[in-house]
């Protein structure tokens, strides 16, 4: 294995060990897996592990999207209750309603109804980068909250 993807790989490691958070450790975990199936890399080292995260958090994104549609379907399929879908739509409204950072409330809104970067670019009139880093951190602090 090369030196550089030998320290991108130790410098990912190093962010796996400082963060707790589960999202945080899975999106490292994929981002380990893409640069450790890259062994011949050459890039510098800051270069490949900033390409493996953007890789990894694409990879989840995709995968959450998968995930989505197909419990959806499953949904329709099975044809439960409506009102089970509609419990857990209220109580993910009333989780955002609660959260501590007042600024994330309205893109995790918009995220939930089904907008995405361009429809927060679009109503907040920011560009689309800002966009999706603010999403990102959004969904960042509000998932940890989340899962307790």
């Amino acid at each position: 294995m090369n030196k550089n993807v030998t320290a991108a790989v130790a410098r990912l490691q190093a962010m796996l060990g400082r963060t707790s958070a589960q999202r945080s450790s899975d999106l490292i975990d994929e981002a380990l897996n893409y640069l450790l199936n890259q062994p011949d890399n050459i890039k510098p080292p800051h270069v490949q592990a900033r390409n493996a995260l953007r890789e990894a958090r694409r990879k989840l994104t995709v995968r959450g999207e998968l995930m989505g549609a197909h419990l959806e379907r499953e949904h329709r399929a099975t044809g439960a209750p409506q009102r089970d879908f509609e419990h857990a739509k209220t109580e993910l409204r009333d989780f955002i309603a609660a959260l501590p950072k007042p600024t994330d409330r309205p893109l995790l809104r918009i995220a939930m109804a089904g907008g995405g970067a361009e429809t927060i670019a679009r109503q907040f009139d920011i560009k689309l980068a800002s966009a999706r880093e603010r999403l990102s951190r959004a969904r960042s602090r509000a998932w940890p909250l989340w899962i307790n």
